[in-house]
């Protein structure tokens, strides 16, 4: 029996030849500009989904956690289909440059609350960034 940290479990030598392949995968992933995080858990987003799409999945995956409010993400995504999902929501969101994110959010009339858009836009990219 080997100890690693406060576990005790039975390893074999096969355990421990696979941990430095995977560290060192690890490290040369992180060396490339890679994210390490896509090794280890490979991102499940496919990067040709539309904006709308990806807005939608984030929001409800969030409410469905308790990350967020129901009622806060039913208004961030009616939010995001009066002012942003007219011009971009049908792009993949892989093809939207950050130019085009601005434009978006200056063509926000003067108390439309451009700023809890902007909010809900960061968060979509957030959240397509971490899923892949």
């Amino acid at each position: 029996m080997v100890t690693l940290g406060d576990a005790r479990a039975p390893v074999t030598a096969a355990d421990l030849e696979s941990v430095p392949r995977e560290a060192w995968a690890l490290r040369d992933a992180a060396r490339r500009g890679d994210d390490p995080r896509h090794i280890v858990n490979p991102p499940t987003t496919d990067r040709g989904q539309s904006f709308e799409a990806i807005a939608r999945s984030a929001f409800e995956s969030r409410a469905r956690n308790k990350r967020i409010s129901e009622r806060h993400a039913v208004m961030s995504l009616q939010r995001l289909e009066r002012h942003v999902f007219p011009t971009l929501g049908d792009r993949p969101i892989a093809e939207i440059s950050r130019t085009e994110f601005l434009q978006c959010y200056a063509a926000i009339p003067p108390g439309a609350g451009a700023n809890r858009v902007l909010t809900a836009m960061q968060a979509v990219g957030s959240w397509a960034f971490a899923t892949g």
